[in-house]
C-alpha cells in the first residue's frame, strides 16, 4: 500500500491520503478468517494518480510569475516539475523558488484594495 494509506483490521476500514510521490498501481488482497469454514478473500487494485505534468507545469509557471514576475527557464521548469514527480509538494516548490537569489531583489506585486482589483487603474 502507498504510504499515507492504512488498513484497520479491527474495523475493516481502508483509509488515508496517499503521500506525494506514491503514484502508481497497488494490488491489494484482504483475507478474512473467522475459524469457521473457508477464508474469504477479496482482491482489488488501488490506483493512485501521479501529479499530471500539465498541472505541475501550470503551477510552476504561475509560481514564477507570482514570486519573480517572469517565466522560468526551460531548465528551471524541468527542475521544479521534477520536484513534483519526486514527491515534492506545492509548498516545497514555492520554497525552492523563494530561495532563489533573485527573489530578494524582486519587487513585491502591487497591493490591492480589494481582491482582484489593483489600486492602480481604479
Amino acid at each position: 500500500m502507498p504510504s499515507g494509506v492504512t488498513f484497520n483490521a479491527a474495523t475493516g476500514v481502508l483509509a488515508g491520503t496517499p503521500a506525494a510521490g506514491t503514484g502508481g498501481t497497488y494490488n491489494i488482497t484482504f483475507t478474512a478468517h473467522n475459524g469457521i469454514g473457508s477464508d474469504a478473500t477479496q482482491s482489488f487494485t488501488l490506483t493512485v494518480p501521479l501529479v499530471p505534468t500539465a498541472k505541475a507545469d501550470a503551477f510552476v509557471l504561475s509560481a514564477f510569475q507570482q514570486y519573480l514576475n517572469r517565466k522560468p527557464t526551460d531548465g528551471q521548469l524541468a527542475q521544479h516539475v521534477g520536484q513534483f514527480k519526486a514527491g515534492g509538494s506545492q509548498r516545497d516548490v514555492q520554497k525552492a523558488i523563494i530561495n532563489l537569489p533573485e527573489y530578494a531583489n524582486t519587487p513585491p506585486p502591487p497591493a490591492s484594495a480589494t481582491v482582484g482589483k489593483p489600486l492602480y487603474g481604479l
